[in-house]
């Protein structure tokens, strides 16, 4: 069961990850760059939450997904709150720590997504 538990989710994360792709151009959303695309989480994917809704991910080049992780999410962050706004970003934040049923929840966001 496991096993195809995480087949779904990989499913659902390279779903997801061409939606948010297709929506950013193929560029990094904070520099432009078409080089080194990574899929970046505004907030943590082990969030399940808030995983696979793309208002909580973008494209982003590697050196700024490395810059993200390691010196801090404000400019991120500064980036979402500009595009979005606050309430988006407060409605992202609240759902985030919402307690769910992991296998309930991947099943609905097959149904949705896939």
């Amino acid at each position: 069961m496991a096993d195809k538990i995480d087949q779904l989710i990989k499913r659902l994360d390279d779903k997801t990850r061409k939606i948010v792709f297709d929506r950013d151009g193929y560029q990094c959303v904070l520099c432009g760059s078409t080089e080194a695309l990574q899929w970046s989480h505004l907030i943590s994917r082990t969030k399940t939450a808030v995983r696979w809704d793309p208002i909580n991910s973008t494209c982003m080049c590697a050196r700024c997904h490395y810059r993200h992780h390691k010196q801090g999410p404000e400019e991120y962050t500064a980036w979402f709150l500009q595009t979005y706004g606050e309430d988006a970003y407060l409605d992202l934040v609240r759902r985030s720590k919402q307690p769910i049923k992991r296998l309930t929840f991947v099943k609905q966001k097959v149904e949705e997504i896939l």
